[in-house]
This record gives C-alpha cells, structure tokens and sequence, in this order.
C-alpha cells in the first residue's frame, strides 16, 4: 500500500519536470547502493557544472526523482527533476551525459590510474596492474575495477608511506 500512495503522491507533483526523463543504466549487475552513489555522484557533478555554490543555497540546487529498477545483467534508474529550476534541458542532458561518459570510459579510468601511478614515481607498473585486474576478474578490467583497483593501490602506497615515514 506505501508504494502505491508513494507513487500517487509523486504523480501529483507538479513541480516535477516530467517533460525530461533521464534512464542511468548501468548495464552492470550492481547493488542499489552502489547505483545510488552513482546517481549522488552523477547529481552533484550537474549540480556543480550549473551553479557552482549549490551545497550553500539549497534553493537552487537541481533535485533529482530516482526510481531505481533491476533487470538481468541491468540496474537502472529512471531520473527526474524538479521543475521549479530554470534550465535548459538540453544542458542537463548534455552535462548528465559527459559526466556518465567520463565515469564509465575506460580510457579516462587509465589515465587517472597512470597519472596517481606517477604521482608515485612508479612509471612502469600500468601495464602490470593492468594485467593483474585482467588475471583476477578474468577479463581486460573496465572503468570500475581499474577506478578501484587505483584507489586500492593509492591508499596502499600511502599506508606504506606513513608506515616507513617516506615523504612523497
């Protein structure tokens, strides 16, 4: 009975733009939570790309409408926003998808990671790390498990750091 009254109550709304539906997929078997970070992410880089100081004024900040679903092999969330806000559809879209490309593109996640491998003057361990995701998952990594992998390793590095008192 929640759902349904949840569901009127949002149908309702008319400071909701349902004019502009955004759907996240993921095409990854993923937790809600983990899908939620990402739609959190994906809200405070479109937050950021139109008003810069929107964690101090709440009133102006894009609000977005999640309504996550799970399909085989697929979790996805529908997402909208609140009306209220003056902007362009079209820069929404635009933003939401430059961000989303730039998360889950493979070449970026290489470069942060050869980039925070350098940081630590360790110039020729791409490959190598490259190659040990490739081993333990069974399959040439993607954006996320190279992303993870790199905050492993730089979290690691650090830890040794502290550990041995070497300045970085």
């Amino acid at each position: 009975m929640f759902k349904q009254d949840l569901i009127r109550e949002i149908l309702k709304d008319k400071t909701l733009d349902t004019d502009l539906v955004v759907v996240a997929n993921t095409y990854q078997n993923i937790s809600n939570e983990e899908l939620i970070k990402k739609l959190e992410l994906l809200n405070a880089f479109v937050n950021k790309k139109l008003f810069r100081y929107f964690q101090k004024y709440p009133d102006k900040r894009v609000m977005f409408i999640c309504s996550i679903e799970r399909v085989r092999n697929n979790t996805h969330s529908q997402v909208s926003k609140r009306k209220e806000m003056n902007l362009i559809k079209q820069s929404v879209e635009q933003i939401s998808k430059e961000n989303f490309r730039n998360y889950y593109d493979r070449e970026q996640a290489e470069e942060e990671l050869m980039d925070m491998l350098q940081s630590n003057r360790l110039f020729k361990m791409k490959d190598t790390t490259l190659d040990f995701i490739k081993k333990i998952t069974g399959q040439s990594g993607n954006s996320f498990t190279i992303r993870e992998t790199g905050k492993f390793l730089s979290n690691f590095i650090n830890e040794l750091k502290i550990q041995y008192e070497i300045k970085g």
